[in-house]
């Protein structure tokens, strides 16, 4: 009876100990599966939040691009119609400005 009860004692032992190594593993496992998971989703953010940068940049090169010209047309057309209301340029007027009024009297 004593031995029986050694032989029921191991066995419950080795199962006891069997379930929690399966439970210790089993934790694991979900464990790095969650972070696994989290992390793809961590990646995936950063590649969206990345391609809204690469569109911002290129949307405020283009916008840069459209102030710059329309800041030059609105000199020269500024300067056309001065040319025209106000006449030729006086004799003693610097070179750069004789050379705008030129290009753009054409």
């Amino acid at each position: 009876s004593l031995m029986g009860l050694a032989v029921g004692g191991a066995a419950a032992n080795g199962a006891m100990s069997t379930f929690n190594y399966n439970r210790n593993a089993w934790m694991t496992d979900v464990q790095v599966n969650q972070a696994r998971r989290y992390q793809r989703q961590n990646v995936r953010l950063s590649q969206a939040e990345m391609f809204r940068e690469d569109i911002r940049d290129l949307v405020g090169s283009s916008v840069t691009k459209q102030n710059n010209y329309v800041l030059i047309a609105t000199l020269v057309l500024g300067m056309i119609a001065e040319c025209y209301i106000e006449g030729p340029l006086p004799d003693g007027s610097a070179e750069f400005i004789k050379s705008a009024y030129m290009l753009c009297l054409g």
